[in-house]
């Protein structure tokens, strides 16, 4: 477990891992983004996951520079995985809404 992000209150904790035992009968492996809340030790979950709520693919071994909110809501991150919205072969980032699991891309243009 490795890139972490706490949110102002210490409630919330966003992390990447590697590790295949942080959830109960999952057999993916690779380097998935979860969140904890501090409030209840036994919850976490895989932030990373696209919008019907299925596990990112196996491109999401590359999902990195995570940031979780002041206050907790958002989750930010980056990643590969091929079932995002956006997705076209390369690296994007995210924000995921942790109160209605949606995630949306941020997007940039060019003038800014």
């Amino acid at each position: 477990t490795y890139e972490f992000s706490v949110s102002r209150d210490g409630r919330w904790i966003l992390f990447r891992s590697a590790a295949s035992n942080l959830l109960a009968g999952s057999p993916l492996a690779g380097d998935y983004v979860y969140v904890k809340d501090a409030a209840s030790p036994a919850t976490v979950a895989r932030l990373v996951s696209s919008l019907d709520g299925t596990a990112a693919n196996a491109a999401s071994a590359y999902s990195d520079a995570i940031q979780i909110s002041g206050d907790g809501r958002y989750a930010f991150f980056r990643t590969s995985a091929a079932n995002f919205p956006g997705a076209n072969g390369f690296a994007h980032f995210y924000r995921k809404d942790l109160q209605d699991l949606s995630a949306a891309p941020m997007l940039v243009s060019s003038a800014g």
